[in-house]
């Protein structure tokens, strides 16, 4: 918890050790009721290394907002890292799923299935990759349409990815305002892991019906074939 709670005062001194923290916070899950003590002097207090570890966990999400108006490129990638982790953590899923590639942007980019078709919908309790990824959602709705801001944040976010939990929240933001990303975005509609994997093919078929007005004849013709 201290260590998490002390992460708001190293960002602006080595965001890059910020961003780990994130990273590593929410891949690990703790099972473990161990007894911790937490002092006190008439009554002592205790908790548990579960509670503990969530608690730092929930400190760092109400932080993340700040972390990414202040230091956007070490918090967007330790934030896509963490909710990568905590999507590949909500069913035990290995690390060592298997992992598919497309081109993205010129780059080789990661697709891993992660089951979130079936847990983040409407109407579920958020969990901690839910949490994390409606926080860097709205971090990219405030940036300006066509701003390099946004490109670098997209790109950021696409070479950091690897869980289709990513991929997908992409989809939505591109649905939500397709004027403003389609035209960084329209490649994830003719790469073969969005569009055939259960995570996001529903989602590609939103944003694909939001983007094809706007989209140029070259470009539908490569999501056709």
């Amino acid at each position: 918890y201290r260590l998490a709670d002390a992460t708001k005062h190293l960002w602006n001194e080595d965001p890059q050790l910020a961003a780990s923290v994130y990273a590593a916070t929410f891949t690990h899950v703790e099972r473990s009721d161990e007894p911790t003590y937490m002092g006190g002097i008439v009554v002592a207090l205790t908790s548990n290394r579960r509670q503990d570890f969530e608690t730092a966990q929930y400190v760092l999400i109400e932080d993340a907002p700040h972390f990414l108006r202040e230091q956007p490129a070490a918090a967007l990638r330790g934030l896509v890292q963490a909710a990568t982790g905590a999507a590949m953590a909500h069913d035990d899923l290995e690390r060592e799923a298997p992992q598919q590639t497309f081109t993205f942007h010129d780059k080789q980019v990661c697709y891993r299935q992660d089951g979130s078709h079936f847990w983040d919908i409407a109407g579920t309790v958020q969990d901690n990759a839910q949490k994390i990824l409606d926080i860097i959602l709205a971090y990219l709705a405030e940036l300006p349409a066509g701003s390099a801001e946004l490109s670098e944040a997209i790109d950021v976010m696409a070479e950091n990815a690897s869980s289709a939990l990513i991929w997908r929240g992409l989809l939505k933001a591109g649905a939500r305002d397709a004027k403003k990303n389609a035209p960084l975005l329209h490649e994830l509609l003719s790469a073969k892991p969005v569009i055939s994997n259960p995570e996001t093919v529903q989602e590609a078929a939103a944003f694909l019906a939001a983007a094809a007005p706007l989209l140029e004849d070259s470009n539908l013709l490569k999501i056709e074939n």
